[in-house]
């Protein structure tokens, strides 16, 4: 069995007991640029302020840099991948060959946030997850060469994690919420995410299922079966009468607390001792990643009874649906892939083969599977 996936913003390649970290050049030479401008930086800030910590031999300021991250994967040709890397307003698309380790670039442009994709070796096409302005997400349509042919979908809705059927490669299945604004037109809260397609051909567009949790990221086997994660729906946080009664109230010590936070950073911006003072007493930042729009802190997870770790609590579940009958499959997935002979899932820290229910590597923090 040959997969690759994801794991705290990296990729890698697994066959039989081999795995190996894909490293890309683009990001290779991105991060050695990084690190250029940092120790750059760094030097700067030493040299314009002599108590720096660096200086008199204390620890310096911990990086604030942001590194680009793999965020998505897909299977090309035979022996080929596309991923995504994203890097601040970069959005980058590869192609990638296996064997020979060659990276082809498809495109690498700012302000393009393409965050999820799927491609169609019988039609040559990507389909994407394409975030506008606004904050909605439509899906569109990119040829091999990652140029842009059109959008399928339009309107104010988060239209995510698209993916072609297996049996019928111009169906297209994808998750999608509406979204809530206020009078300004500003982000509110999202709907239930609900599962659909769309014939990218006829336009033709069907509304497949819709329960009382998330149903994100739907994927189907040869037969046309679909298969879905099933996440709990928090929506919009709501404001009792009591909560807004206290808000009152409290509101002049609110108020207060708001003028000290205020004076302490504008006394800190005149006062580099202190800051860079501060900056090497605080402790690392926790770490959280993004898996389906949720964030997690995994500083926070715990091992169960039987000493395993889950990267999502065991309400994320991995389903199926036969055009009638919703099943429950497993408990604690995140992530999953299916193709003509294989299904594999994780809970975040192991890849297990559906089919014989055996482990097929331990990762940390895996957020993508792609069956190749």
């Amino acid at each position: 069995m040959k997969l690759s996936f994801i794991a705290d913003g990296k990729l890698f390649f697994k066959r039989t007991d081999n795995v190996e970290e894909i490293k890309s050049q683009f990001v290779e030479d991105l991060i050695l640029k990084l690190e250029k401008s940092e120790k750059l930086s760094a030097w700067k800030q030493e040299s314009t302020n002599p108590m720096s910590p660096s200086v008199w031999g204390g620890q310096a300021r911990a990086s604030q840099q942001i590194y680009p991250r793999f965020i998505d994967v897909c299977k090309g040709e035979e022996g080929f991948i596309f991923y995504l890397i994203n890097y601040s307003e970069v959005t980058a698309l590869f192609k990638y060959e296996l064997e020979t380790k060659v990276e082809t670039r498809l495109f690498h442009k700012n302000n393009f946030p393409l965050r999820s994709i799927d491609y169609s070796s019988e039609n040559k096409e990507f389909i994407g997850s394409f975030v506008e302005e606004d904050g909605s997400s439509n899906l569109i349509v990119l040829n091999e060469d990652g140029r842009m042919l059109n959008s399928i979908t339009a309107g104010d809705s988060l239209d995510l994690n698209p993916s072609f059927c297996r049996k019928n490669p111009d169906l297209i299945f994808y998750s999608s919420a509406g979204i809530a604004r206020d009078e300004m037109g500003n982000y509110l809260a999202h709907d239930i995410f609900s599962l659909h397609s769309i014939d990218k051909k006829t336009m033709q567009a069907d509304d497949i299922y819709r329960g009382e949790t998330n149903s994100l990221v739907p994927k189907t086997n040869k037969s046309g079966e679909l298969f879905f994660i099933s996440s709990p729906y928090k929506g919009a946080p709501k404001v009792t009468i009591i909560q807004q009664l206290k808000n009152i109230v409290l509101f002049p010590f609110y108020f207060v607390g708001a003028i000290y936070n205020f004076l302490k950073v504008f006394t800190q911006i005149f006062n580099h001792d202190r800051v860079e003072a501060g900056a090497a007493q605080q402790t690392k930042k926790e770490k959280e990643i993004n898996l389906l729009g949720e964030w997690v802190n995994c500083s926070k997870l715990k091992k169960n009874k039987q000493g395993e770790i889950n990267l999502v609590p065991e309400s994320w579940v991995l389903c199926s649906h036969d055009g009638a009958t919703i099943l429950e499959l497993k408990k604690h997935i995140n992530a999953f892939d299916i193709n003509t002979d294989s299904f594999v899932y994780t809970n975040g820290f192991k890849l297990i083969d559906k089919l014989s229910d055996k482990l097929i590597h331990k990762e940390k923090l895996v957020e993508k599977v792609c069956l190749l």
